[in-house]
């Protein structure tokens, strides 16, 4: 899987027609800033990002996840160069709660 993660200074423009599935929702974070790591490592994978990607301490930020091949080989192992699942991140701060949001979705997954 090929995924894009940014952070960003406000909410971003909604691209409907390149993914299949869209969804939003808050995460606030207590004391941590918000790393990425994968499975159950706990190793920041930002390059150059000890800290994370937004300071340490309460915050309350919205996400946006936007996915794309999700069906194609579900539940399989794929051998190959390309892949076959791809994800975007967005991340921006937010002033105020808001409900979770499923801007679309059409992958079945």
């Amino acid at each position: 899987m090929s995924v894009e993660l940014r952070m960003l200074e406000g909410e971003p423009g909604l691209d409907l027609h390149s993914w299949e599935d869209i969804d939003e929702g808050d995460l606030v974070t207590r004391a941590g800033g918000i790393r990425l790591s994968a499975g159950m490592e706990f190793k920041n994978w930002i390059p150059g990002g000890r800290e994370g990607l937004t300071p340490r301490g309460p915050a309350l930020h919205r996400v946006r996840v936007s996915a794309t091949g999700r069906s194609s080989n579900y539940d399989l192992v794929v051998d190959g160069d390309e892949p076959v699942e791809s994800y975007s991140i967005e991340i921006w701060q937010a002033r105020s709660s808001s409900a979770p949001i499923v801007h679309k979705h059409s992958s079945g997954r």
